[in-house]
Order: C-alpha cells, then structure tokens, then sequence
C-alpha cells in the first residue's frame, strides 16, 4: 500500500521515468516531468510549487534531450531555495557524477541501481520514507 508521500521524478528518459513509477507503484505517488520543450525555468518553476514531498532527478538530463541542463543544476537551485527539503540525484554514472559534481554532498547522489534491483529497492523506499518523515517532522517542530 502507498504512503500519502508523492516523489516527484524528473528524467528526460520516458522509459525511465516508467521504470521508476513501476518501481515504486507499491510505496508512492508518483508524478513524472514532461521534457517536450522544457527550459531550466519551466523546470524550476515546476519545482518551487513543492507540491511533492520528495524530489529525484537524473543527473545526465542533456543526454537525450539536449534541454542544455543537467541534473546536479536543477538539484543545487532547488536546494538553495529549500536546503532542507528531501532530494536525491539519481545516475547510471556513479563515478562521473561524483566527481563531476561540486557543492552537492554524496549522500545526495545515488545510483538508479539502487531502485531497479528488487534486492535494494526496499532500502531505497524505507529511506525515502524516512527523510520526508524527518523532513516533515523538523517542519512542523
């Protein structure tokens, strides 16, 4: 059974983004982005609706659809607005995305492979559940 929580899931792939809402079917509401002409400003001002209760985006967002921005971008405007808030960049590229990426701490970066397995994909969702819960807790406190 789904929590009340909604993940918003940002990833220029469509079939990503169904494999992410399949994954996670049993445990969240979960919303996807449409790429089809999207700007870094349509997506931030999609963001600041905070209308989600955890944010995951993918960190090569320009590889497919050459939107001129990846995920790391999107990810450090969110947070500058609400550094608290739960997010996650997601990668196929583990060690690029680490090292290629500044100001943003690891434990933020996440590989994909974490919620395609059945092995991880428990772990991942009990701790998405826990950071909006913290979240939600240290925002009403």
């Amino acid at each position: 059974m789904p929590t009340e929580y909604k993940v918003l899931y940002v990833d220029e792939d469509k079939a990503e983004n169904n494999r992410f809402e399949r994954s996670f079917v049993d445990d969240f509401s979960v919303e996807t982005v449409d790429f089809e002409g999207i700007t870094f400003d349509n997506l931030t001002n999609r963001l600041e609706e905070k209308d989600f209760d955890y944010l995951v985006v993918d960190f090569q967002l320009n590889e497919k659809s050459n939107c001129g921005f990846d995920g790391d971008a999107v990810v450090k405007d969110f947070l500058a607005k609400f550094p608290h808030f739960p997010v996650m960049l997601l990668t196929n590229h583990d060690e690029g995305a680490i090292e290629g990426v500044v100001d943003l701490v690891v434990e933020q970066i996440r590989s994909k492979k974490g919620y395609t397995s059945d092995e991880f994909k428990a772990a991942f969702a009990t701790r998405m559940n826990a950071k909006v819960a913290a979240y939600k807790k240290q925002s009403t406190a």
